[in-house]
Formats: C-alpha cells, sequence, structure tokens
C-alpha cells in the first residue's frame, strides 16, 4: 500500500474539516493525503511534500466530490498536486498549486466538472498545468490520459497566473464530451513542445481570456489559445495573446458542427513565420464565422493577420492591424458573403515575395463581399 500522512476509506460520504491546517509529508512516495468515498466533501486544508513521487493528493469517489483545497507544494519529481477521480460530479476549488517535475491539477468526472484555481505553476517537462476531463481519467506519473467519450460539461476558470516551463507541456487541457466553458487571466508557456490553453468539446464551447496569455515556446502547428468544438465555439479576448514561435498561431478557433465567433477588444500579435494571429474556421456549410478584435500584430514571413474561413456569412472587424513580414496579408477573409470592416489603420509594410499579397483580402463564394476601411498602408495591392 501506498503510504501517507492522511489515508480514508468509506463506503459513504467524506467529510473533511482541514481549513486552515496543513499536512506535510518528507519522504520518497509518502502522498500527504489519500481519500477513497462514496462522495468527497469539506475542505482539505493545505498540502506539502517533499520527496520523489510524493503525491499531494489523491481523491476518489464512486459519486460526486465538492471540495476545497488550500496551498498545495510538491517539489519531487512525479509528485502531483491533486488528483480527483469522480463517477458523478465533480467540484474542486483550489488556491494555488505549485509542483517542480508533475502534473499540478488532473480532473477526471463521468459528470460535469468544475474547477477553479488561483495560481498554478509546473517547471518540469512532459506535465499539466490544469487538465481537466469530463469521462474517465487517469494520472499516470506525469501524463494525463483524458476522456473524449463523456456527455457531461466541463468548467474551468482561473483568476491568478498559470504557467509551464517544461518541455512538451500543457498549462491548460480541457476536454468535454459535452459543453466547455473556461475563463483564464494570465497564463504562459515557455518551453519546447509547450501549450498554454487547449480546449476540445462535443458541444457548445466558450472561452474567455481577460489577461495575458504568452506563447514562447518553439513547436510547429500550436496555438496559444487552441479550441476546437462540436457546436457553437466562442472566444472572447480582452486581454492580450502573444506566440513567438514559427507557424504558431495566437488563436486556433475551429468547430466541426457549429458558428466560430471571436470577439472582444484584446490584442494578438505573432513574432514567427507562418504564424497567424487569429485562425477561425467553421466545417459545417453555411454557418457563420465572425472575427472582432482591438489589433493583430504580425512580423513573420508569410504570416496573416485574421484569417477567417467560413462557407455563410464571414466577417472580420479590427480597430488596428499590421504585418511586416514578406508575403504576409493583415485580412484574409473567405466565405459565402464577407464583410470587413476595420477603423483604424491597416499596413501590410513587408515585401510582396513574388507574388501578390494585399493587406486585405475578400473572397465572396455567392454573394457580396464588403469592405469598409480607414487607411490602407501596403507594398501590395492594399485590397482586393
Amino acid at each position: 500500500s501506498t503510504a501517507s500522512a492522511l489515508d480514508l476509506a468509506s463506503t459513504g460520504t467524506i467529510n473533511l474539516r482541514g481549513a486552515g491546517s496543513t499536512l506535510r509529508t518528507s519522504g520518497a512516495g509518502v502522498t500527504a493525503a489519500i481519500v477513497n468515498g462514496a462522495s468527497v466533501t469539506g475542505n482539505l486544508g493545505n498540502v506539502a511534500t517533499t520527496g520523489l513521487g510524493a503525491q499531494g493528493a489523491l481523491i476518489t469517489a464512486s459519486n460526486a466530490v465538492d471540495l476545497t483545497v488550500g496551498t498545495v507544494t510538491t517539489t519531487g519529481v512525479g509528485a502531483r498536486g491533486i488528483v480527483v477521480s469522480s463517477g458523478g460530479t465533480s467540484v474542486l476549488n483550489a488556491t494555488s498549486v505549485t509542483t517542480a517535475a508533475a502534473d499540478a491539477v488532473v480532473v477526471g468526472s463521468i459528470g460535469n466538472s468544475s474547477t477553479t484555481v488561483g495560481t498554478v505553476a509546473i517547471a518540469g517537462d512532459n506535465t499539466r498545468g490544469v487538465a481537466v476531463a469530463n469521462g474517465t481519467s487517469t494520472g499516470t506519473g506525469t501524463t494525463l490520459v483524458s476522456a473524449t467519450s463523456g456527455m457531461g460539461a466541463v468548467a474551468a476558470s482561473s483568476t491568478g497566473t498559470l504557467s509551464a516551463t517544461g518541455a512538451n507541456s500543457r498549462v491548460v487541457d480541457l476536454n468535454a464530451g459535452g459543453n466547455l466553458t473556461g475563463s483564464f487571466n494570465n497564463v504562459t508557456a515557455s518551453g519546447t513542445g509547450t501549450s498554454a490553453i487547449v480546449a476540445r468539446s462535443g458541444g457548445t464551447q466558450a472561452l474567455t481570456i481577460a489577461g495575458t496569455v504568452a506563447h514562447s515556446g518553439t513547436a510547429a502547428g500550436l496555438a496559444a489559445v487552441d479550441a476546437q468544438s462540436g457546436g457553437a465555439l466562442t472566444v472572447t479576448n480582452n486581454g492580450t495573446v502573444s506566440t513567438t514561435g514559427a507557424a504558431i498561431n495566437g488563436i486556433n478557433a475551429r468547430s466541426t458542427a457549429g458558428t466560430v465567433t471571436v470577439a472582444g477588444t484584446g490584442t494578438v500579435t505573432t513574432s514567427g513565420a507562418g504564424a497567424t494571429g487569429v485562425f477561425a474556421t467553421t466545417g459545417t456549410t453555411g454557418n457563420a464565422v465572425a472575427v472582432t478584435q482591438g489589433a493583430v500584430r504580425t512580423t513573420g514571413a508569410g504570416s496573416t493577420g485574421v484569417l477567417a474561413l467560413g462557407t455563410g456569412a464571414t466577417s472580420v472587424t479590427l480597430a488596428l492591424g499590421s504585418t511586416t513580414g514578406a508575403g504576409a496579408r493583415v485580412i484574409d477573409a473567405t466565405g459565402g458573403t464577407v464583410a470587413v470592416t476595420t477603423t483604424g489603420p491597416i499596413t501590410a509594410s513587408g515585401a510582396a515575395n513574388g507574388t501578390v499579397r494585399e493587406a486585405i483580402f475578400a473572397n465572396a463564394n455567392t454573394g457580396a463581399a464588403v469592405i469598409n476601411t480607414g487607411t490602407v498602408t501596403a507594398t501590395s495591392p492594399g485590397v482586393r
């Protein structure tokens, strides 16, 4: 059996009353708290472990989990912070979680899941900051196995700062068989192959960015915010999203069977070659794609500020937009009908790179293309 400071097992409900207290362990493989019941409720308190593989808290319930946790700190390799596995619904509220080389928060539930954390920091390779899966989920070592078969909803939020510096890690990893909502303040990812926010849902999805999402790692094909849904998708950015690697987009918003909306007054910047600021698309004929942002700026060669692709009504609204890389467009919009509106200066100052690359390109397949702009400055033709 696994050694632990607190080990509770019951066929009924376990109600924890640890508010203000701290569970501490210092040995290798010594977990602070192992709790296994039909339902687990209450307040676990604070948790601190220092040993190799010494987990913070392992919470398992055949039915529901409704748990509050204070500050969790683990320093050993492979020592996860909080792992919750629920056969019913799951509600987790944590103040802060810090791990050295392991997943910080891993939640798996069969029913609806709601996870709220303050500050999360992870530094090890192949780790996850906040990983929430609806369906069945197991955390093994530092790898999250997330489910895609669940039918419930997932909700996750953080008002603090979430950060990861290890390679091949994910700061936020959300996966819902049903609907998904997420709200985040500051998220930073700097390791090679590391992702900031990855969200997948079988139903509708709504993500909100209030602060700064910064991705400075390298690995083509990633995005600072990577959202995909099976229903209507909305990403609201009222903060700042930025990336520095080649082919690492700012925001990816994709739906297989619904409308796609990127909204807000925020700013998106990318500096890598082929790195799009906002990429929005839907896979269903006739669904609308709409992008609205305060400012989008790219500096890499062949990069596009906003790439909006649909077959229904496609619209792009920008206050400011600029590209400086060779062969880069500020706005590229395709749809059945297309409406592009810019209220401030649009600038494409990079070389044409052997082909005509307009500052604004609008392609309407079946209806009208309407472009209302302020000032447009471009090395190539400004508008087409």
